[in-house]
């Protein structure tokens, strides 16, 4: 059914929320969350929904939570009587045991149940633009609940969803600024009122009958309705009955009598006169602590301190260069490749301008001082330097970790100034760190000195047996007192309260969860973990967790084991960096790089080699990825002239456990790391800092096993580096496994870093030969999956060794996605400055490496990927091999009809055991196609590969085709051309134009060529192997339009929602 909001305003003109609808449409056009504020009888709940779905596109539904069971029903029906429907079609209900729902349904109107259940099925609430919390002043730990999956979907997952928030005697104002949403008011109709109080008071077992008395004798007194406000479900059941048996009221043989609140409409016969009593449930909101988390989004930056311009934060301030070989400019040895002797790295860093001072301020307002204040910085890069109003707030060194400064002693009624001074020094750093404030600032303030310490508070899983789980709680009080009482509470995600205790502060508690559900990456359940401050059974504080039920074990022939049951790690390293962005975090990119890592089968990854952000563990949490949480690439030794080998002393005991106390709650995090490759492996000082970092660990977090990565494995081992350690963490060097486990008494080992296979996406190199030297005149490396370091190896090297020995618990690949810096094999060549080690380029664009990982990982679906493309001209009649990557055990391949042949793998060899390879094919154009056998020799699939003709068409796909507009969201868009017959263009170079207009702008551009000196800011890139990637920004509700040129084609425009 069509209707616009002027249709229902008409239809309901008498009701004072009609006035209001154009502006709260308005308004959702503009903000992701609303609250609503309107007098009983205003018709919020029933004419705004309404006019909300007039203004939304085909297809987008509403859902809308009402407290009851009774008040769904009534509200839906009432609903469909304005559109002159019955209730199932454009608008139903679904409660507890009943639900009336169709296919043409677009407003679900629901219990709190209902909701967090569809939340649990599907967290994204695919389908739906808009959930509306109605009669929000009746708070329980159901709707709290119901709200945080919500907001949680809304920040991880789904960042266009609208949340609106509609009540009667809410605190308007305290809910607004938790949401960061604007408040509509209804004036509503006023009614004169005159107060009768009672002789005496009433005793608390009586009231449903003195209700009924005087009930009875107002409708005696007065003409007109009466409304009748209750305490509970009982009282008004038995007031009803009183008045139903009363001689003094006649119920209508037509009414059909319900009891159950809270909309409770009885028409009474009383002579001549018709009057409506209503017996309504008297409830009372749930006071709101006075906690207030403001997100520092909007600053201005500086390079000098004099000329400032407005960023958003999180924001790199070297990201969008230029590139150029001085930045950085090292002359060094790596020792970790085994190089000896200086020579010139230009990209070791990624030739960006990073380097340097930079400067941040920003205005906070406060209205009311805060007793507790509290700044927290998720990571400042570098040496970050707090000042609130000229003074000297906070500092600390290491740019890699979130730390927290006190500002309640600098804060002031009125304008405040927040200001942060960084630096940046040359030959610091390996690779690509980035500049300014890369991740998220808060403040957080209480409105009690006592407050809760999220840092100082902890919730482990200490046994899994039989269906039940043991937890044990432990909450740290700043300021505490005396007669303070903790309450924790863990709620699932159908809102129910599985366990709850009380206690003091610091005084940690069991409790037991019956029917746990667990934590893992297939099934990455998250209950809330509520924490609640009392002082006199009043509430002066509350905190909510997201954390899971899990638990980490590693120990000889069991292995690695997650939740009792043992598994190998399939993990990848990641760096900091997202490409085109930089280091400045990005949800939309986390998720968009997890995703793809897990559709891969990876299930963990490395932070190498640095502390991870908050919000990276928030996505790895929400979407089942473990992670070793890795925190320092050097101790005391330097791999670089200014690297944290200057702060190690003084600093490394406070990052440890900063980076312990930040993170211990997320469940998936399974282990901790204390450094990589350090120089010190192979000294008795190395051996005691390990034992020394490794307490610290335990100290703050007794859980979860420590590790670290070591690439000197006999001198590791020699000095006693190695068995210091919970996990025996090696990199590479696989081949001395067998020797290694030999020494290592805990009986296992992990493959801490491996492979270091180096690629091109879409480059082949001929002859295909296995090397772990070779370089090319264009800075490019082989995409056939067969070149490497000296010091590293291929993927099927470590699978012959996770599989075939069962000391090893797993491995952590470098890298699932190239990085900015550290070009190897090409630090000495200029233009490389990004990496080549990745599963995916720079872009996020898979390589061919990709599907031979996932070939091995993925046991649930099928794999059947062909390489190279097949267009070589001026290859013809020249040796071209081709490879199959598939989990199938053999297969067939074709060349224009022609078969060369059906192939089995060959665990006895190095290359043919995960491969499938034709090495001896002749090019000649036209068609290759795979055909892949099953071990029972039926058809597991078909893969064709055609040579492509010149380009002649512009294809545009998106990762989603609907973003926010919160200025953060962002969608991926990958551009590449095809010719006449569709076929893709591997080789083409096209330079591309890029244009975005209307609700969204252009962020980046990132083509994955290493030797790319094309700005990530540049409205113009050539594309890269065929293909290149464009990032697309959200400002605001509407819809934007991508179009992109290149000479000689049509161009090709893209429509993304922006909601």
């Amino acid at each position: 059914m069509t209707f616009s909001t002027q249709d229902i305003t008409k239809k309901c003109a008498s009701l004072p929320a009609s006035l209001i609808a154009d502006d709260v449409n308005s308004a959702l056009q503009t903000h992701h969350s609303l609250v609503i504020t309107a007098p009983p009888g205003a018709g919020k709940s029933t004419l705004l929904p309404l006019t909300i779905l007039s203004s939304l596109g085909d297809g987008e539904k509403i859902l809308m939570l009402e407290p009851r069971r009774l008040a769904a029903r009534q509200i839906a029906e009432r609903m469909a009587q304005i559109l002159g429907e019955t209730v199932g079609e454009t608008v139903g209900y679904r409660v507890r045991f009943e639900s009336k729902v169709s296919k043409r349904t677009r407003i679900e109107v629901l219990t709190e149940g209902i909701l967090t259940r569809m939340l649990v099925d599907d967290a994204t609430l695919d389908g739906v633009s808009i959930v509306i919390f109605d009669e929000f002043h009746e708070r329980s730990i159901n709707s709290d609940l119901a709200l945080a999956l919500t907001r949680q979907a809304q920040e991880i997952i789904r960042p266009d969803l609208k949340i609106v928030i509609m009540s009667a005697t809410i605190d308007a104002c305290g809910i607004c600024a938790a949401l960061k949403a604007p408040l509509i008011e209804s004036e509503g109709r006023m009614f004169p009122v005159e107060l009768h109080y009672a002789d005496e008071d009433t005793d608390p077992r009586d009231i449903a009958a003195v209700a009924a008395s005087t009930t009875i004798e107002a409708l005696k007194k007065h003409e007109g309705d009466i409304l009748v406000f209750l305490p509970g479900q009982a009282e008004i059941e038995r007031c009803f009955e009183l008045l139903s048996n009363s001689q003094h009221l006649n119920p209508s043989p037509s009414q059909h009598l319900n009891t159950s609140p809270p909309q409770h409409h009885n028409t009474f016969n009383n002579m001549n006169k018709s009057t409506l009593i209503s017996l309504a449930l008297l409830s009372c909101g749930a006071v709101s602590a006075q906690r207030t988390t403001q997100n520092l989004r909007h600053w201005q930056f500086s390079r000098d301190s004099i000329s400032y311009k407005a960023v958003t934060i999180p924001h790199d301030w070297a990201i969008n260069g230029p590139f150029d070989k001085k930045w950085d400019l090292q002359n060094v040895a790596i020792v970790q490749n085994g190089e000896t002797e200086k020579t010139e790295k230009s990209g070791r860093s990624g030739a960006l301008p990073w380097i340097g001072r930079g400067y941040y301020k920003t205005t906070v307002d406060i209205k009311r001082v805060p007793k507790t204040a509290v700044l927290e910085f998720d990571g400042a890069m570098a040496d970050p330097h707090v000042y609130i109003n000229g003074k000297l707030a906070g500092h600390w060194a290491y740019g890699y970790n979130a730390f927290r400064v006190d500002a309640a002693p600098y804060l002031k009624k009125g304008k405040n100034e927040i200001s942060v001074s960084l630096n940046n020094r040359e030959e610091s750093s390996r690779w690509y760190p980035g500049g300014g404030l890369y991740r998220p600032v808060q403040l957080v303030t209480t409105a009690d000195r006592a407050s809760i310490n999220p840092w100082g508070s902890y919730f482990r899983t200490e046994l899994i047996k039989d269906g039940k789980a043991e937890v044990s709680v432990c909450t740290n009080i700043n300021n505490a007192e005396k007669g303070l009482v903790v309450e924790n509470l863990l709620i699932d995600n159908e809102g129910k309260t599985v366990a709850q205790v009380k206690s003091a502060s610091d005084v940690e508690k069991r409790l037991t969860v019956e029917n746990a559900q667990l934590w893992s990456p297939e099934s990455p359940y998250l209950y809330r973990f509520v924490t609640r401050l009392y002082r006199n059974n009043k509430l002066v504080d509350e905190t909510i967790q997201k954390v899971g039920i899990r638990t980490v074990r590693v120990a000889q022939y069991d292995g690695f084991q997650l939740n009792g049951k043992s598994r190998k790690i399939k993990g990848v390293c990641l760096h900091h960096d997202l490409g085109p962005l930089g280091a400045a975090v990005n949800k939309a990119a986390l998720i968009r790089q997890i995703r793809t890592m897990k559709d891969m089968g990876c299930d963990a990854i490395r932070t190498a080699h640095n502390m991870p952000s908050t919000w990276q563990m928030e996505v790895c949490d929400s979407m089942g990825m473990m992670v070793m949480a890795e925190s320092f690439d050097m101790w005391i030794y330097p791999k670089c002239k200014n690297g944290y080998a200057l702060n190690f002393k003084e600093w490394a005991d406070r990052d440890i456990e900063n980076l312990v106390r930040n993170h211990r709650n997320h469940p998936s995090i399974v282990m901790w790391s204390i450094g990589n490759e350090i120089p010190e492996q192979w000294s008795e000082e190395g051996r005691q800092i390990s034992e020394h970092l490794q307490a610290l660990c335990h100290k703050y977090d007794p859980t979860r096993p420590v590790t670290q990565g070591m690439d000197q494995a006999e001198a590791a081992l020699g000095s006693g580096f190695a068995q210091v350690m919970d996990v025996p963490g090696f990199n590479y060097r696989v081949h001395k496994y067998d020797n290694n486990i030999k020494q290592l008494p805990k009986g296992f080992l992990l493959g801490s870093e491996t492979a270091s296979t180096v690629s091109s996406r879409g480059v082949y190199k001929f002859p295909v030969e296995p090397s772990d030297s070779k370089t090319y005149a264009d800075g490019q490396c082989s995409s056939y999956d067969v070149e490497y370091c000296p010091w590293s190896n291929l993927p099927d090297d470590d699978w012959r060794m996770q599989d075939d020995r069962d000391y090893t618990i797993g491995e952590f690949v470098w890298t699932g996605y190239d990085y900015l810096g550290e070009p190897s094999p090409y630090d000495e060549y200029w233009p490389s400055r990004s990496s080549y080690f990745g599963i995916c380029d720079l872009a996020g664009l898979p390589k061919d490496r990709y599907w031979l990982y996932r070939s091995h990982w993925r046991t649930d679906v099928n794999t059947l990927h062909v390489l190279p493309h097949w267009t070589f001209p001026g290859r013809e009649g020249e040796v071209t091999p081709v490879y199959c990557y598939t989990n199938a055990p053999s297969a067939e391949l074709f060349v224009n009809g022609k078969s060369q042949g059906r192939i089995v793998k060959n665990p006895g060899t190095r290359l043919d055991r995960y491969r499938l390879r034709w090495n001896d094919v002749r090019y000649e154009s036209g068609e290759l196609k795979v055909v892949a056998y099953n071990y029972d020799g039926s058809v597991m699939g078909e893969k064709s590969v055609r040579t492509a003709g010149k380009p002649a068409g512009i294809v545009l796909e998106a990762d989603r085709s609907s973003i926010a507009a919160n200025g953060e969201d962002l969608a991926f868009v990958k551009v590449s051309v095809v010719d006449k017959d569709g076929t893709p263009c591997p080789t083409a170079t096209n330079k591309m134009k890029f244009e975005v207009k209307g609700a969204a702008k252009f962020r980046a551009a990132c083509n994955g060529d290493a030797t790319s000196l094309v700005a990530f800011n540049s409205t113009e890139m050539p594309l890269f192997s065929g293909e290149l990637v464009v990032v697309v920004e959200g400002t605001k509700q509407g819809k934007a339009t991508l179009k992109v040129s290149a000479e000689g084609l049509p161009e090709e425009t893209l429509s993304i929602n922006i909601k």
